[in-house]
């Protein structure tokens, strides 16, 4: 397979958006997907004649690829993001099992997993195919891996045979987020580090049904019970629904600190157009993220 990087250092490019869609490189394999947050013009419609593949959606519940370089589309490819690698292919979902507006939250998780020491314990929930649960376990913390889907955590578990990463400490769980959770406080697991990305819809590992406005605020008081006491905790909350702002994420984590203490930090993730086209590079909304920290 090929050996990619993503996210600058890495690379990920964001070459061009604009009426509704972005146009991106994924260590050379360029594709063209659907972006609700790019209501611009593009920058430059020329460079759009060169993606190997266009994402073409239905519905909210999926599309199709539509091939226009057949013979250039990579059944599955690996890349290198930063300190971990994983394993890249087209979903009919659109994506391509990762999400490259996350990799500067994948830096802090690492730094914040590192600097607890070897008896760190992370949980990653909602966890798709585990790039934070990667970037914790290269932290040197024991990582609990949770998602409804098998399917991805499975796509998780096979990442591990890439780059020497079989030794990584991490258990990978198929539950619904919120029984898993209730679960563990019954159980008095608690964990020093709680990575959160949920989706805006969608259903549990039992066809629970998952409605984020409805259900986000029960998971975040279930969360403070997991949540290990003492001075190097931290949680990460990251979103892309509409209308869940950095500043609506905040108001969800303020039970944390209200019971805790600590520090808040918060922002929207951004993905920077590449300067290919010669043209002023623009930043493509891609979500917010609310960082909560002791002191």
């Amino acid at each position: 397979m090929k050996v990619i990087s993503l996210n600058g250092k890495t690379g990920y490019e964001l070459i061009d958006s604009g009426d509704m869609m972005k146009l991106e490189s994924f260590g050379g394999v360029i594709v063209e997907r659907p972006s609700g947050s790019a209501v611009w013009r593009r920058r430059a419609p020329e460079l759009w004649s060169s993606p190997v593949a266009r994402f073409i959606r239905h519905s909210s519940r999926g599309g199709q690829w539509e091939a226009l370089s057949p013979e250039k589309i990579p059944g599955k490819w690996v890349f290198s993001a930063g300190v971990f690698q994983m394993e890249l292919q087209m979903t009919d979902f659109g994506h391509v099992g990762v999400f490259p507006e996350q990799a500067e939250n994948w830096d802090w998780i690492h730094h914040k997993s590192s600097s607890i020491g070897g008896d760190a314990r992370v949980l990653n929930l909602f966890a798709y195919t585990g790039a934070s649960s990667l970037a914790a376990a290269c932290g040197g913390a024991s990582v609990c891996h949770v998602d409804a889907s098998k399917k991805s955590v499975d796509w998780g578990r096979m990442n591990l045979g890439y780059g020497g990463q079989e030794s990584l400490k991490i258990r990978w769980i198929v539950d619904d987020v919120r029984k898993f959770l209730r679960r563990e406080a019954r159980r008095g697991n608690t964990y020093h580090g709680i990575i959160l990305d949920p989706p805006t819809f969608g259903r549990g590992s039992s066809g629970q049904l998952w409605k984020i406005e409805k259900d986000l605020v029960e998971v975040m008081e279930e969360v403070l019970a997991v949540l290990e006491p003492g001075s190097q905790s931290f949680v990460l909350l990251t979103c892309n629904t509409a209308g869940m702002t950095p500043v609506c994420l905040e108001n969800m984590v303020m039970p944390i600190v209200t019971a805790r203490g600590g520090s808040l930090s918060s922002g929207e993730m951004l993905l920077h157009e590449s300067e290919k086209s010669g043209l002023p590079c623009r930043n493509l909304p891609a979500g917010s993220w609310v960082r909560w920290e002791t002191r």
